[in-house]
């Protein structure tokens, strides 16, 4: 699966920034910026090994965030087990899918 560099949502282009420093300015490892319209995602760094397939999970968990947001779905968008195991569910389903 590859992560883009952005996409659409609802008429507005969100923007994917790959950070080196997501984890020690805020001990996350992904990041929804509504305002900006931005997400952030902790790439590998020396000493921190992430396996490719956590890191596409985090940008899907990230996406998941913006669309409920945009769908006004604040209860289901606060419920972060929820997101993380749709997530996790989506990430599956595109790098298992075949043609």
């Amino acid at each position: 699966m590859k992560i883009p560099k952005s996409f659409e949502l609802l008429g507005e282009t969100i923007h994917i920034i790959k950070s080196q420093d997501l984890l020690d300015k805020t001990d996350n490892v992904g990041e929804a910026d509504y305002r900006h319209n931005t997400i952030t995602i902790q790439v590998p760094i020396g000493g921190i090994n992430r396996p490719i397939s956590y890191i596409e999970a985090t940008y899907l968990h990230e996406v998941i965030h913006f669309i409920l947001h945009r769908m006004g779905r604040d209860e289901l968008n606060e419920d972060n087990s929820f997101v993380e195991l749709f997530a996790r569910l989506l990430h599956q389903i595109l790098i298992t899918s075949m043609d």
